[in-house]
Formats: C-alpha cells, structure tokens, sequence
C-alpha cells in the first residue's frame, strides 16, 4: 500500500509472483451455444416451455454470473469454500492468490483476465465449476482460451491469441479449454492437473529428468498426429524403454509412468499439457 491505497501491481510484478517460470497467464473464456439454450432449453418432452419470462431469467442469470460472480470469486473466495468443495489449505492459498487476478472485462457472456499463470489456472478450474453450479443447465458450456506471455506483450496482441485459441477450443467440440497446444474438454483438466503435481514433485526430487520429460513430450509430438493406428502405437516400445531410467531411480513412479503405454488414457492423450504444466511450474527464472 502506499498512502493508504492499494497499489496496483505492474504486469511485469504479477508475472513475477507466478510458480516457476515468471509468465503473465492470460484468459479468455466465452458462453458456449446461447442461442441454441435460450432456443430449446426449455422444450419437454416435445413441449416448448421457453415462455419470455423463463428466457429473460435466463438471460439475467448469465448477466450476473459475468458481470457479478466472476468478480466476487476474484475478490472474496472464501465465500465459495463450501460450494466448491475447497479444504483448509485451499481456502487460504486461493484466498491470498485469488485477489492477484486483473480482469480486463468480464460482462455479457465473456471474460478476460490477467494473473500470475498458475494461479490463473487453478482459477479457471474453479470458475467453470462454479459456472455449471450457478446455472444449473448441462447445455449451457464454456469454451476458452488460456495462454502463457511475458509480461511486455501488448493487450491487443494478447487479445488475438486468446481469440485464437479459443476459436480452437469452440471447433474442437466446445466446453473446452484450449492450453498448451490442446483442447482439452473441462471434465479432464483436474486429471491431468494432478498428473502435473505429481511430474513436479519428481522433477523437484529427482526421480525424472527435465530431458526425460521432453523426451516424453517429444515421442508424444512423433507419433500422435500419423493418421495409421499401427504407426501411432510405435511410440510405445520407444516410451517403455525410455522410462527404464525412472525405474532406476524409483520403482513407484516408474509403475505410475506406465499408465502412459495405454494409448487411450487420457494421460497419454493429453500428454503436452501436464507435462509442460509441470515444466513451466518447475522452471526458474
């Protein structure tokens, strides 16, 4: 504070204040299908119910998630502990880190923020879980973009990534979101954020190697995109036998890894996220 007042922290200060790798993260999320909800959501069994009464609640509901609700889990998270299921410790670090977050606009059906990266993430999470709770409405999604930027780039340039991306999380299938490369559907990303606690921590102590890492990603890079089945699975042998340093190192990590042979699991198929989640949380600056 100087004077009394809250000072506004710089971009180049909430950058600083991100885990690892000292990068603005930037969010861009907007309300999937209006108006094929405000047209069909209220239609059972045959019947339209959509009255313009019922329309224009909905139509208020989604005004005061954007222009209400994004802001108040900004500023006091505390008041969503229950409502999202956060414990102790969670309560406090989202307290203490959620307030660090800039919106840019958050109106209408769509926002725009700034924070330090991974707290930004870990909001996002939140944000859509909430947004499902507020409406209570399985056809009404979020699709978004979310990027990693030094803290110079300009708004307007920040602006047309995010738009980008999440243009590509729309045509991927919507309730998406878009990072590090993928299109990841919102019901996967607490997976795979567990995957990237876990790659941090053996990262952190040792029992993987940055370079066996983006050994992973770049096998991942080689064989996911051949359009063959066959040619796809041959990542498969060349994985196990670059996992054997793993398990020279520790048997349970080694045994956790393997999941990774099984080409349906998401873990494998949404491989660049987690792994560059946890190689940007461990980076330094």
């Amino acid at each position: 504070e100087e004077g009394g007042e809250e000072r506004v922290l710089t971009f180049g200060e909430l950058a600083a204040l991100s885990k690892g790798a000292p990068y603005l993260g930037a969010l861009m999320l907007d309300a999937d299908r209006m108006g094929e909800a405000f047209a069909t959501g209220y239609r059972r069994k045959g019947r339209d119910l959509a009255t313009p009464s019922r329309l224009a609640a909905l139509s208020r509901t989604l005004e005061v998630f954007f222009a209400t609700e994004v802001l108040s889990l900004l500023e006091t998270p505390g008041r969503y502990r229950e409502r999202l299921g956060w414990d102790d410790l969670e309560a406090r670090e989202k307290a203490e880190r959620y307030p660090l977050i800039y919106s840019v606009y958050s109106g209408g059906d769509d926002l725009f923020l700034l924070g330090p990266w991974n707290v930004l993430l870990d909001f996002a999470l939140d944000l859509e879980r909430l947004y499902g709770l507020f409406t209570q409405h399985e056809g009404l999604t979020l699709s978004g973009g979310f990027i990693l930027a030094g803290p110079s780039l300009p708004i307007p340039e920040l602006s047309r990534l995010l738009t980008r991306a999440e243009k590509a999380a729309k045509e991927a299938g919507r309730g998406r979101l878009f990072l590090f490369g993928q299109a990841v559907p919102w019901g996967e990303l607490p997976g795979l954020r567990a995957w990237a606690e876990a790659l941090s921590r053996d990262l952190r102590e040792g029992r993987v190697s940055r370079a066996q890492a983006y050994r992973w990603l770049s096998l991942w890079r080689r064989f996911s995109p051949l359009e063959d089945p066959g040619e796809r699975m041959r990542y498969k042998p060349l994985l196990a036998y670059a996992l054997r340093r793993v398990r020279e190192r520790d048997e349970g990590a080694w045994e956790r890894y393997l999941r990774l042979l099984d080409h349906q699991d998401p873990a494998w198929a949404y491989l660049p996220v987690w792994v560059q989640w946890a190689l940007y949380r461990e980076r330094r600056a």
